[in-house]
């Protein structure tokens, strides 16, 4: 049965997203996996450094077809798009199923007549 796995290099948090969820029947399996897609190669070399943490509030999206909303990235403080500007932050709010940054969530509740001007 498979099960979801956060993976990710911690140092690299900053910089580009470089983790993902992975649906996987076990820890080493979901590993490789990651390896694979993000480095083109899996064993030792690739995996020094990586964190894989098991993640069961995420199982239930397997049945939708690994599509996870970005507000459960957020519930697990990981850094997410913004849906308006792209800005890339763990430190966003939700409107609706949206997520914004500060400046562009301080944009979308301003008064439809305000966002003309």
């Amino acid at each position: 049965m498979s099960r979801a796995y956060a993976i990710y290099k911690p140092e690299a948090r900053g910089d580009e997203p470089n983790g993902e969820v992975i649906f996987a029947t076990t820890e080493t399996d979901a590993l490789e996996q990651y390896c694979i897609s993000w480095f083109g190669g899996s064993g030792e070399e690739f995996t020094e450094g990586v964190v894989v943490q098991r993640v069961p509030a995420m199982d239930k999206y397997l049945a939708a077809q690994n599509t996870i909303p970005k507000s459960e990235y957020l519930k697990i403080r990981w850094q997410v798009e913004c849906d308006g500007c792209g800005f890339t932050d763990d430190d966003h709010e939700l409107l609706g199923d949206k997520v914004f940054c500060q400046d562009c969530y301080d944009f979308e509740r301003l008064p439809t007549q305000d966002k003309e001007q």
